[in-house]
């Protein structure tokens, strides 16, 4: 199941903490006095130059220098904000012009110079329609009128893809110019959201950082923890051995709970271990793929074939059911996911599992205690890896059919520049300075995020509910909401529908 991505998590801290460590040295006397004379006559040694092994500068894409198109503009359709301060906005596609934030700062140069390089320019187009269900409808009305208003989408997966959009986009596994071999492409994921396997209906790069800040992890309050537990670091330790599971996560709810109203039972005023959202509708997914279950293969016609792990499959059910419905010091929040960390904020629960996105936010921007990020837990200790999440909330790039096949050239040469330039400017920036500087409170939260991101998956099945029933919710996310366990019985009558139902969305798209 796992999809990791084949992008760079080769971790440029080292080269931002070279320097560091070699300026420290210089000014160490211990280091820059020599335990012998020299001798001041011997000849000047000739100077040489060595290249930075991490300068991504001058590494080359697929584009040849020579390629312009002059005097093309390009309209951008991007699901937008109506204050014009969106996320996917500032992350993805327009940026700001010199404000001071290192990553929207570096996607504004970005598009100045590909727009010079290539001789176009970017029309950007805000998409405020008032839900999901609308923009994928305007969207589609584009496409039946034959119009070619826009001559591509930057959107977001529960926009297009959950919407089944998928037979009003052209496929763009052939584009000129680009090469999805490169380290700016990430074809698992691109792979992952092919219906067949060969029609890429949706495009992955490193244009789309807000794939990143859509991810699921694990925020903890330190200062909750220290109270309880005492080193506030421990919880580091313990992901990096290997050993942060669901079974720990039950633990240490229940030990961290406080009746801190003094009625004798557990309602709101209390202190408690671990935040559940009104729904569960969100977290359930992140928590799914963090254990670890295979859910599909591919067959010898590179045919996506429904097949559960169904041992694996069932106890994940039942831990999870067992963390939901009866662990103690478990919250159930009246909020949904992206009001509910006003409870972690204020310190009323100690877990609280979010996406990447929510430290942009304002209550944990302005949070006076201490906190951390850690992976979502595994489901056992022998599960060799941790397993992360993309949220269908994350973006993706993809082309109306109605765009005609002379567009081509230049939208495959724009995207090749877009991800490669993002390669090599914006996402040293996001990984290392925002990620890790700005958004982390310590440097072991920073070690965390290269496991995180090293990790981080499209889940083919919980992407494309609509093409198979919704399988994956009905068999696992049902139970485990509810407390049930009758995954095996779920499965076995349902498989075969859900089957069928994929195979017949892959023969609407002619694979």
């Amino acid at each position: 199941m796992k999809r990791s991505l084949r992008i760079v998590s080769l971790l440029l801290l080292l080269a931002m903490l070279l320097p560091a460590c070699a300026q420290s040295k210089t000014n160490d006397p211990a280091a820059t006095t020599p335990a012998v004379t020299a001798d001041t006559t011997a000849a000047p040694v000739e100077e040489t130059t060595t290249e930075d092994p991490n300068d991504r500068s001058k590494v080359k894409d697929s584009v040849p220098d020579d390629v312009r198109f002059d005097g093309t503009t390009l309209h951008v359709l991007y699901r937008g904000n109506a204050d014009g301060k969106g996320l996917i906005e500032t992350l993805d596609v327009v940026g700001t012009d010199n404000i001071g934030d290192y990553v929207s700062d570096g996607v504004w140069e970005r598009n100045r110079k590909v727009e010079e390089r290539l001789g176009i320019t970017f029309d950007f187009i805000a998409g405020m329609a008032p839900d999901l269900g609308s923009m994928a409808t305007m969207v589609r009305s584009t496409v039946v009128s034959g119009s070619d208003e826009y001559d591509y989408i930057n959107s977001t997966g529960n926009t297009n893809i959950t919407q089944s959009l998928n037979i009003y986009m052209r496929d763009l596994a052939n584009l000129p110019y680009v090469d999805y071999s490169e380290p700016w492409w990430w074809p698992d994921v691109i792979r992952a959201l092919s219906l067949d396997g060969k029609t890429y209906n949706y495009i992955f790069g490193d244009m789309c950082v807000y794939c990143y800040i859509q991810t699921g992890v694990f925020y903890y309050n330190k200062a909750m923890y220290e109270d309880v537990f005492g080193d506030p670091d421990e919880m580091y330790s313990f992901v990096m051995n290997g050993t942060w599971t669901v079974d720990m996560l039950m633990e240490k709810a229940q030990t961290a709970y406080k009746d801190a109203n003094g009625n004798g039972v557990q309602d709101t005023g209390d202190v408690f271990g671990v935040l559940k959202t009104a729904n569960q509708g969100e977290e359930t997914d992140h928590y799914i793929q963090a254990c670890g279950v295979e859910m599909y293969h591919y067959d010898e016609n590179n045919h996506l074939v429904i097949e559960f792990d169904q041992e694996r499959a069932v106890l994940a059910v039942e831990k999870l059911g067992a963390l939901y419905n009866t662990t103690p010091g478990v919250f159930h929040s009246d909020l949904g996911i992206d009001q509910s960390d006003k409870y972690f904020a204020d310190g009323t629960v100690l877990f609280f599992p979010a996406r990447f996105s929510r430290v942009t936010q304002e209550n944990l921007r302005s949070m006076e205690q201490p906190y951390g990020i850690l992976p979502y837990p595994k489901l056992t200790e022998d599960q060799k890896e941790y397993y992360s999440l993309i949220h269908d909330s994350s973006s993706n790039i993809c082309v109306p059919k109605s765009v005609g096949e002379d567009k081509m050239p230049v939208l495959g040469a724009t995207f090749e520049a877009l991800c490669a330039e993002s390669w090599r400017s914006v996402m040293p920036l996001f990984l290392e300075t925002a990620l890790k500087l700005k958004y982390s409170q310590d440097s072991m939260s920073g070690q965390v995020i290269d496991i995180v991101i090293g990790s981080v998956a499209k889940n083919t099945l919980i992407e494309y509910r609509n093409y198979t029933n919704d399988f994956i919710n009905n068999c696992m996310g049902t139970n485990i909401k509810n407390g049930k366990n009758n995954f095996a019985s779920v499965y076995k009558k349902a498989l075969s529908a859900a089957q069928k139902a994929w195979d017949k969305a892959v023969e609407k798209i002619g694979g």
